[in-house]
């Protein structure tokens, strides 16, 4: 694999070649690394590029549920899942591991504010943000807290996990890096706005948006700037990364796609309303829900539409794609699955009144929460 090289200055196009060269190579391995272990869903979006697509038994029709649990309080927790455990968040303060046999909770861990951040697991640990400004890291089995970090402000952004360090945002404005084993910060950078988006990553590089319209990449061994794209609309989606690119929505109505080395706009796609999901990348499309009520099927290489499929209320949840076929629920409205190639609908089930969460999907189930509290599994 080549070595990363830092920027010295001198040649801008050999950096950049190295960019993406490092990246494509990084990624590849993660997808090969990734396919032993198809049941497993560790992270939002399933990976540290926030692709959205596993490997994962398909759900090729679901009918009814098998077991629901409720939590105190609405969820806007992604859930996660990991050797037969669940894991979500309430906004009620709770963090649960919920037994994917049973559909009891296995413990519970209660924080001092409301939990919109997804899960991150890596060994045996879990890290997740809660509203009471910290970011935690828990014993998988137990929910034990081993160490919390301060930040000034809440943490709705899901952790990444990379090279044994936590990336996160908070609505403090500072992107954080901080040491997986001692809790301790590593560094930290100022990005001026609040962070919501989720951030994703590839090979040395972390890509985050922020609610003051930027997308930034930066270097996670220092933190400093690769790249900053300004004058865009607020970001809240997680950055999708497949070399060359960098796919994200906005809320100025666009999709975009960057070039991963440069930062340079390679194509736009407009939608009626802002973006507020994230995307998911299959077979060289890309997949997104607008709040214009569409979910489009876009090539990844051009941005030209394949097709677009309406849905029965704005989308603020992002697709999921398994074994060709693409997984939505919208805010209001049944989950239901389309074919990747002709968005043809499959299946259609009603779980809960709406949701802002994405599915996961293992061993032919459906997991789906609600935002009234409710945790579903779908069975066929």
């Amino acid at each position: 694999m080549p070595a990363f090289q830092a920027y010295d200055g001198t040649n801008s196009v050999q950096y950049i070649f190295l960019i993406a060269v490092w990246c494509r190579a990084i990624l590849e391995d993660e997808r090969h690394m990734d396919s032993p272990v198809p049941a497993e869903w560790p992270t939002f979006r399933l990976n540290q590029a926030r692709t959205g697509t596993g490997n994962a038994k398909p759900a090729l029709q679901v009918k009814r549920v098998r077991w629901q649990f409720q939590v105190r309080g609405g969820i806007r927790s992604s859930p996660c899942l990991f050797e037969g455990l669940l894991y979500v968040g309430s906004q009620e303060g709770d963090l649960m591991g919920i037994d994917v046999k049973s559909g009891t909770a296995r413990w519970r861990l209660t924080t001092k504010g409301s939990v919109s951040s997804s899960p991150a697991v890596v060994d045996s640990w879990i890290v997740i943000g809660s509203g009471d400004h910290h970011v935690y890291k828990l014993r998988r089995e137990s929910g034990e807290i081993v160490w919390k970090f301060p930040t000034q402000d809440e943490v709705w952004a899901s952790p990444v996990i990379a090279e044994r360090t936590v990336f996160c945002g908070s609505c403090d404005g500072f992107f954080y890096a901080v040491d997986l084993e001692s809790g301790m910060q590593k560094w930290r950078f100022q990005a001026g706005s609040r962070i919501h988006s989720s951030a994703s990553v590839a090979g040395r590089i972390v890509f985050f948006g922020t609610d003051g319209g930027e997308l930034l990449a930066l270097d996670t061994g220092n933190g400093s700037v690769l790249w900053r794209k300004r004058g865009l609309g607020p970001i809240v989606a997680s950055p999708l990364v497949e070399a060359p690119f960098v796919f994200v929505g906005s809320f100025d109505c666009y999709f975009y796609a960057f070039d991963i080395a440069s930062g340079n706009i390679r194509w736009q796609f407009p939608t009626g309303l802002q973006i507020l999901a994230s995307a998911a990348s299959f077979d060289e499309k890309v997949y997104v829900g607008s709040a214009d009520g569409f979910l489009y099927a876009l090539k990844s290489a051009t941005g030209e539409e394949i097709w677009k499929q309406r849905v029965p209320w704005s989308i603020a949840s992002s697709p999921v794609v398994v074994d060709g076929l693409v997984y939505l629920a919208p805010y209001s409205g049944p989950l239901a699955a389309y074919d990747t190639k002709t968005g043809e609908e499959k299946f259609k089930i009603t779980a809960g009144s709406s949701t802002l969460c994405s599915p996961v999907i293992s061993d032919g189930l459906v997991y789906q929460v609600s935002s009234h509290g409710v945790i579903y599994a779908l069975e066929g």
